[in-house]
């Protein structure tokens, strides 16, 4: 559970920083200014949750993870990042 905790914490914030920070303004316009499909995925926290939950869920469970395992385990992760990600950031 504390891991669950942990990944959900670690998406939110990785999401929030990369969509919604000073920091990564001018980064957002240049990757808009050399493309307007990818300017909207940097935007978007469904969809940079989304895929950001997939490394942040090898570092978080990088011990507890097998090969066979894996993709399987993955996907709901990636929901569960994805969603949690969206509602968090929407409250920020």
């Amino acid at each position: 559970m504390l891991y669950l905790i942990i990944f959900i914490l670690a998406n939110a914030g990785m999401t929030y920083i990369v969509t919604s920070s000073k920091k990564f303004l001018s980064s957002r316009q240049w990757i808009e200014r050399k493309s307007k499909s990818l300017g909207e995925f940097v935007k978007c926290s469904l969809c940079v949750g989304t895929w950001l939950s997939i490394p942040i869920y090898l570092l978080v469970y990088f011990k507890h993870i097998s090969i066979e395992s894996t993709p399987y385990i993955i996907f709901p992760y990636m929901m569960i990042g994805a969603v949690t990600a969206y509602f968090i950031c929407l409250i920020l």
